[in-house]
């Protein structure tokens, strides 16, 4: 599935408002918090990426720091939300993990689908990571995207689809002060990274 992007937004314009399910069960909007604090948002390759969930796992023991000096975080993954429910069930999130199954968010925000057959290297390589790093880690994250599901659907889906990842800055203003496009399994700036460039944003 290649998917057609819009140009990416710019810095210094506004941010592309979106609204969307967390697996709390609530509807999420960005523009939410306009007039009250910035946002990080993270659009990743969700819970199946174990690339992610240790990036996601980092945030979180970071998360703290963040929310002090007034900074939301908000993790964008390309999982239908009822399998990311299945996943996360009995588990407690720092930040808000928001559900984009139809890319539609990935697109206004400029990111593409690397497709096939990049997208069948990415799997292998994360795949390989994630059994040798965390094994039962990867096999629940298998069973939960599978539950419900048709297999062929989702080999496919995994051999075809590669999602780029970003990360945006977004101040109090709705504004977007910093932006970057990361490959399906680029390094995603630390904790430390990301606090250096909101103290140089001011923010």
């Amino acid at each position: 599935m290649n998917l057609e992007t819009n140009s990416a937004p710019r810095i210094e314009q506004p941010a592309p408002n979106f609204i969307l399910p967390a697996v709390n069960g609530e509807m999420i909007a960005l523009e939410n918090f306009r007039g009250k604090q910035a946002v990080i948002v993270w659009f990743s390759r969700g819970f199946a990426c174990p690339f992610c969930r240790q990036h996601m796992a980092r945030l979180q023991l970071g998360y703290p720091q963040f929310r002090a000096r007034g900074v939301e975080i908000l993790q964008i993954a390309p999982n239908p939300i009822a399998r990311a429910q299945v996943y996360f069930s009995g588990r407690q999130l720092a930040f808000p993990y928001l559900c984009d199954s139809t890319f539609r968010v990935y697109k206004e925000y400029g990111l593409a689908d690397k497709g096939f057959p990049q997208a069948l290297g990415y799997d292998v390589v994360s795949n390989l990571r994630g059994i040798v790093s965390e094994p039962l880690a990867q096999a629940r994250a298998a069973v939960s995207d599978l539950a419900g599901r048709d297999f062929l659907e989702r080999v496919v889906y995994h051999s075809t689809v590669a999602i780029e990842q970003g990360v945006f800055i977004v101040d109090r203003a709705g504004i977007i002060k910093s932006a970057r496009v990361i490959g399906p399994i680029g390094n995603i700036p630390g904790n430390e990274e990301l606090a250096r460039e909101l103290e140089r944003l001011g923010d």
